[in-house]
């Protein structure tokens, strides 16, 4: 906008658009309160010229430029004309997230500020603090702070910006320097570990904690303070990264033995820390005090029987090394030390198992009777029969004596699975206001469930029928706050969910240029060539995805938004999965005819999605509409074509198959829809390799509700793809995609009736592995690449087995609760899971590893059978001669295979195991596989 277009106000437009801050306050100079005030609506529209939604095509170099003059102009105008310290704030906050908020000429700060001299100058500082973002707020604070010369305390808004003032300079040693001279610092630094915001100041490369470093070992700053600091920190815990660089930070400061026996406390409670690196670091102080005998017995002990439940196997035996040397320097702990040791009982890996057994059988044969049976007893717990018959022998104690009990009740330790609750339905959304708070954090994260999107959608329509006043009030505000963040993404990237709900909320709200907008109905073909490309019209995408179900939904009613006929949705789903109850569909459906509408397309085509593929004895005689009409047909057998989808081969990952990757994503590549006409076209051509949204806004867990009586569908789409722009793969998906019935897909009740006939009794647990190995393996052939009528859940085992080998613990933990969803459904099919994972394991070198530890998670969890199960049949897989050279995990496998044998009382030995045990080796995978073996018979 030009300075003339703010008519009265354009000498003020020309002037902010000058950059010259010094020029603000003569300007203002001699002014009321009330002639400032004048101008604040001037401002904010000036404001607005310089935003990101202001970028005209073909215009950015102009922007660019107003907008590096704006950051001079901005702060002093704004200080000249609010009317009270919290307005002057949130304006300030406002023009932060524009991105031109710099105080970079503090003189004319002081001088606006000087002549105006507000009656609310005093509440200033804390105001700014509190509503402003971190950088730059400390120097316009301490300007602000000169002329309304207020005492600064010391609270985290304040710390925090301080610090942020340090975290990056061009010139390390001129940020350094300028930091020691600062005569805060020593009382401030140990301030700063108390909010976790400030981790990134103690990262390796800044300068911050360098020289934090350099000061506490010159003392120049005090440093115990620092130390207790740090160790609060610590013990507060936080992510992997930032708990890595703090306990470097503790590491790096070198305290002495004398330091950690002071803090001795603290120090034990770190061995119990999420962070290994931590546990490990601590571990190793308490030690070496302990070694020099500056700890006493009971702290020590303390301190090992933490270390040995640890799950790093490096820690444990450390801990297991420690304890053993403690029997000779206290022998009248002998029970304590013993008992501590056998903690280490329940680790998952087989040589920390062994090497505790092996301590205990040397050690504790000096003790009691009650006491030896009791130790054969608690190991029965942890440890696999033939191993707590090693123990009762080396102890002198009778087995059956010693855990007749247990034998008797023939309880094994597994528990029942909990049964399956379905997911409750979503109600609808309430009022404008419950609309405004969901849209608003949609704007910043993703949907929890389906229902969350469809709610929002269903909400919009209602009540621009209803209460279009109050949805307008009460999403402004929201709009206002988060449009200047999908502003941006608006002028730079394609269409996504997330930035299109902001063009809907905005048109709801009735801002931007949606006031000129004229409602329309509009198809999917008529919204494509938006949905492809930004606003400044590059195209910023090559393939499509299920998202452009969302995007089309949400483009339709944008477009439709304000018509007089506007028609209430047709598809929201009657079930949280995504389905929709015929009968319900065809009174939606009568309703709107009753009233003269016509549903929009794409919602009616989404409801025609969301049918079952019976839909039994409903009624669809006597529509007249169109849409009425279409449904009839849709029940009598006249549908879409659904394709039959493949999943990518996950060898194209590695090293070398460039070729075969390439091929592959040419072929991807022509299955996606060019030009669709309507909402079924896209049905063809969406799952394989799904092209991410850069704004990370796929809401994947709305997939599966797409088209709810498939979902190997949604399956393929979410499994993470082949290539680096394929849509992730995100924790919540694994979840919903094992909720979703595939009723009247084809018999989808196949692989639950083998786990029920299997589960019935747990001394027929190996019979699974008895069955002929060809017919188990064409089972879970067709389960992972079969079509529908073999198992439509065949592809969520393939996406539960690629996140049991996910690099993420939150991933695996993810595939976890999707199989134990399938287990409880009875829909969990071992021979399909078994094959998946032969496909995904041998690909990564520590897949097995990684997948030991869910598969123990799902047997604990009540699948102990169809775990053993799937083990049984992945074992042949996974030793000779199907591979030459076993997979790092294999002895941890053997050692759960081994456990879950005893418990179940499988008795149907499996070859391959029995083939590695005949042969000589003192090995961790050959002495799993004899020990299998021996459980086996």
């Amino acid at each position: 906008m030009s300075a003339e277009g703010f008519g009265e106000f354009a000498g003020f437009a020309a002037l902010m658009a000058l950059g010259d801050a010094g020029r603000i306050a003569p300007y203002f100079e001699g002014m009321t309160e009330k002639e400032r005030r004048t101008y604040v609506a001037p401002l904010k529209e000036f404001l607005k010229s310089v935003s990101w939604g202001a970028v005209e095509r073909g215009d950015w170099t102009e922007i660019r430029k107003r907008r590096v003059r704006a950051t001079s102009t901005m702060i002093p105008a704004a200080l000249a004309v609010f009317p009270s310290a919290l307005t002057t704030a949130k304006f300030l906050r406002r023009v932060q997230r524009e991105g031109v908020f710099d105080p970079r000429d503090p003189a004319a700060i002081k001088k606006v500020l000087a002549d105006r001299a507000p009656a609310w100058l005093p509440d200033l500082p804390a105001a700014l603090l509190a509503t402003l973002e971190s950088d730059g707020c400390h120097r316009l604070v301490a300007a602000v702070n000169e002329v309304a010369g207020v005492p600064m305390e010391a609270t985290r808004e304040f710390l925090r910006a301080w610090g942020v003032e340090y975290l990056w300079s061009p010139d390390d040693e001129k940020q350094k320097a300028k930091l020691l001279a600062d005569p805060k610092f020593g009382e401030y630094l140990p301030l700063m570990f108390d909010d976790d915001e400030n981790d990134g100041l103690f990262t390796s490369w800044c300068v911050f904690r360098v020289t934090a470093v350099e000061a506490v070992r010159a003392g120049l700053v005090a440093r115990a303070p620092v130390l207790d600091a740090s160790l609060r920190r610590l013990l507060r815990g936080g992510q992997p990264g930032s708990m890595q660089e703090h306990v470097a930070f503790w590491a790096v400061l070198e305290p002495s033995d004398a330091e950690v026996v002071e803090r001795v406390s603290s120090c034990i409670s770190l061995l119990s820390a999420q962070s290994g690196t931590v546990a490990r670091s601590f571990l190793a102080s308490v030690k070496q005090a302990a070694d020099a005998d500056l700890i006493d017995v009971e702290l020590t002990l303390e301190a090992a029987s933490i270390a040995v439940t640890r799950p790093e196997k490096n820690v444990v035996r450390t801990a297991l090394t420690w304890l053993d040397g403690l029997f000779a320097k206290y022998p009248e702990r002998t029970g304590q030390i013993v008992e501590t040791v056998a903690i280490a009982f329940g680790a998952q890996a087989a040589d920390i198992q062994e090497r505790a057994l092996k301590v205990v059988g040397k050690r504790a044969k000096g003790l009691g009777e009650a006491e030896r049976e009791r130790l054969v007893a608690d190991a029965a717990v942890y440890l696999a029969p033939d191993l707590v018959a090693k123990l009762a022998g080396q102890l002198g104690v009778s087995q059956d004596s010693s855990i007749a009990g247990a034998d008797e009740s023939g309880i094994a330790p597994y528990p029942e699975i909990a049964p399956y609750v379905p997911r409750p339905l979503l109600p609808p959304i309430g009022s404008p206001a419950e609309l405004a708070e969901v849209v608003a954090s949609l704007l910043q994260s993703d949907p929890a469930e389906a229902m969350v999107f469809e709610r929002v959608l269903e909400a919009v329509v209602v009540f621009q029928r209803t209460d279009a006043a109050g949805m307008r009030e009460a999403l402004a505000p929201v709009i206002e706050r988060y449009r200047p963040g999908w502003d941006w993404n608006l002028s730079q990237i394609g269409e996504t969910p997330r930035i299109m709900l902001g063009v809907l909320a905005a048109a709801a709200a009735g801002l931007g240029q949606d006031k000129r907008r004229l409602p329309h109905r509009a198809n999917v073909g008529q919204l494509w060539s938006r949905m492809r490309k930004s606003n400044r019209g590059r195209p910023r995408r090559t393939r499509t995805s299920p998202s452009d179900f969302l995007l089309a939904r949400l483009g339709e009613v944008h477009a439709a938004l304000g018509l007089p006929d506007l028609p209430p949705l047709v598809s929201v789903p009657t079930s949280p999965t995504g389905a929709i109850d015929p009968s319900e569909l065809v009174r939606r459906l009568r309703d709107c005819e009753a009233q003269g509408l016509e549903p929009l397309e794409a919602d009616f085509h989404q409801a025609l999605l969301r049918l079952p593929a019976d839909c039994g004895a409903v009624d669809v005689t006597g529509f007249r509409s169109k849409a009425g009409r279409r449904l009839a047909a849709w029940v009598g057998g006249d549908r879409v074509e659904i394709p039959m989808p493949e999943f990518p081969d996950p060898a194209m990952r590695q090293e070398g198959n460039g070729d075969l990757l390439a091929a592959y994503k040419r072929a991807a590549m022509r299955a996606h829809v060019k030009d669709p006409d309507t909402l079924l076209d896209l049905i063809r051509g969406v799952w394989s390799e799904p092209e991410r949204c850069w704004d990370q806004s796929d809401w994947a867990v709305c997939w599966p509700a797409i088209v709810p009586t498939r979902p190997d569908l949604a399956a393929v789409a979410m499994i993470g793809g082949i290539d680096w722009t394929t849509a992730p793969a995100v924790v919540e998906s694994a979840v919903a995609l094992a909720e979703q019935d595939g009723a009247g897909v084809g018999d989808g009740a196949r692989g639950g009736a083998l786990a029920e006939r299997d589960g019935a009794s747990g001394k027929r647990a190996g019979a699974l592995a008895e069955r002929d190995g060809a017919s188990a393996k064409r089972d879970g052939e067709r389960g992972v690449h079969g079509g529908p009528h073999d198992d439509p859940h065949g592809g969520t085992h393939r996406v539960i087995a690629a996140r049991l080998v996910h690099e993420d613990a939150r991933m695996r933990a993810s595939g976890v609760d999707a199989a134990l969803v399938l287990a409880a459904r009875g829909l969990l099919n071992p021979p399909t899971l078994a094959a998946t994972l032969a496909i995904e394991l041998p690909l990564s070198g520590a897949g097995l590893r990684r997948a030991v530890p869910g598969l123990r998670d799902l047997a604990n969890a009540g699948a102990a059978t169809q775990t053993w199960q799937v083990i049984a049949l992945l074992l042949p897989a996974l030793l000779p001669p199907a591979l030459p050279k076993s997979l790092p995990g294999t002895a941890d496998l053997l050692v759960l295979a081994t456990e879950l044998a005893g418990v179940l009382k499988a008795g149907t030995p499996i070859p391959e195991v029995t083939a590695l045990a005949q042969k000589k080796g003192s090995g961790a995978v050959p002495s799993g596989a004899r020990r299998l073996a021996g459980v086996l018979g």
